[in-house]
């Protein structure tokens, strides 16, 4: 983690090493970051990522006190905001 301080590309290179990453990295320079996981070459990897960020997205949902809610911005960043639930 200190070496990628965002945890889903942590995920990618645990999946696919860290090498790999990198070079995807420097191969398609893409500020939005969905794009950029998209663009990943190996499925496995595209698909764990997309896999483990959904599972966390609807475990928060189903198990916290207050709902989280996903935005999307233009430039690809995400962020988390709670809610209260009713």
């Amino acid at each position: 983690m200190k070496q990628y301080p965002d945890s889903s590309y942590a995920l990618a290179a645990y999946n696919a090493g860290p090498r790999r990453l990198d070079e995807w990295v420097r191969r398609y320079p893409v500020d939005n970051k969905l794009l950029f996981f998209d663009l990943i070459p190996i499925r496995e990897t595209r698909e764990y990522v997309a896999s483990i960020l959904r599972n966390y997205f609807w475990y928060k949902t189903l198990y916290a006190d207050t709902q989280p809610s996903l935005h999307i911005w233009n430039d690809g960043f995400y962020s988390w905001s709670k809610q209260s639930n009713p």
